[in-house]
């Protein structure tokens, strides 16, 4: 489970996740775009989840990809670090 808190406007690169998942938003609006696999905090305040996944999601080996070639590359985003959630390439 990640509690999570995006800025008005942040997004996220075009990614997998590798395993089920599910989230709830607390407060702010999100916007998640399936087929181009994007998600984006829209709204004017900030966005407050709590998403639930199959397995730990700052371990599990998952695919970046880039929207305009499809290209894909690994990466871990190591939430569960003390360094916390940069994203690692593995």
């Amino acid at each position: 489970m990640a509690s999570v808190v995006w800025a008005v406007g942040q997004r996220t690169p075009v990614h997998s996740h590798e395993t089920w998942g599910v989230a709830a938003i607390y407060s702010g609006v999100e916007h998640e775009l399936r087929y181009l696999k994007p998600v984006a905090a829209v709204g004017e305040e900030p966005t407050v989840g709590i998403h639930v996944y199959g397995g730990n999601i700052g371990t599990i080996r998952r695919r970046s990809y880039d929207p305009v070639t499809g290209e894909s590359r690994w990466f871990v985003s190591g939430w569960d670090s003390p360094e916390g959630a940069s994203a690692r390439s593995s």
